[in-house]
């Protein structure tokens, strides 16, 4: 009987592990997907803003947003804007990346699956801040940059996309799915948050008059598909090794 009971246990946690290696491989194949749709979205953007083909329709949202907000209010949100947008900046989300890092690698051992996962999930936390920095400036290098629009920047200055926007959208997406999926927060509770940063970062932008629209959106879509090919790869890292040959006889 014990016998018995003792291979029943086995194939049981053999099956549940051949489970989650389907799982990791179908998320990751998803985020992969995502990431390819938003890649291709921001280039098309970016193709549009080189040809100036979102030029009318950015200073139209531009007069409008002048029109809608009252000056008191304008000036009020003007004077907020500075701080907001500093979730954009290294020295906000790196600190922030790293903290979730060693939060997901302390996590009790009921939040999360694995050794595996925890050690994958701090190393995508840790590695989505580097790339999201050094990517940025390479935008502005390699990218044909606008000429015009209503902006308050020289007009040699890069534009496209939103840097503020990419950066903060690359870091709190992937920081949101991670301790979402190691179980160290509810998903309902970090996903707003994880939309409401970037959102905000580009908005002080656009109140500020540094970036229009097709900026921001253009940060926000590069972020995402930085956010979604990071966090493909951790799902990868952190399925579960391929087990013993029965594993590939069920399959």
């Amino acid at each position: 009987m014990l016998s018995i009971d003792s291979s029943a246990k086995r194939v049981s946690r053999l099956l549940s592990r051949r489970s989650r290696l389907g799982e990791s491989r179908d998320r990751a194949a998803l985020l992969f997907g995502v990431g390819a749709l938003a890649s291709a979205a921001f280039g098309g953007l970016a193709v549009a803003s080189a040809r100036r083909a979102t030029v009318a329709a950015d200073n139209r949202l531009h007069g409008e947003m002048r029109k809608g907000m009252k000056r008191p209010a304008r000036d009020k949100a003007k004077a907020v804007s500075p701080g907001v947008e500093q979730a954009g900046k290294w020295w906000v989300y790196g600190p922030v990346a790293v903290v979730a890092a060693v939060a997901v690698l302390a996590a009790p051992g009921r939040t999360t699956r694995s050794k595996r996962g925890r050690r994958a999930g701090a190393a995508a936390l840790a590695v989505v801040p580097a790339l999201a920095t050094v990517i940025s400036p390479a935008f502005d290098r390699w990218l044909p940059q606008p000429r015009v629009g209503k902006r308050k920047r020289p007009v040699d200055h890069p534009v496209f996309p939103s840097g503020h926007a990419f950066r903060a959208s690359a870091v709190t997406l992937t920081t949101a799915y991670v301790v979402a999926r190691e179980g160290i927060a509810r998903p309902g509770i970090v996903w707003p948050l994880a939309g409401v940063a970037p959102v905000a970062a580009g908005l002080g932008r656009l109140l500020r008059e540094k970036h229009l629209a097709s900026d921001v959106v253009g940060g926000l879509i590069a972020g995402t598909a930085l956010a979604a090919g990071v966090a493909g790869a951790y799902e990868l890292a952190r399925a579960p090794r391929r087990g013993p040959a029965i594993l590939r006889r069920l399959g």
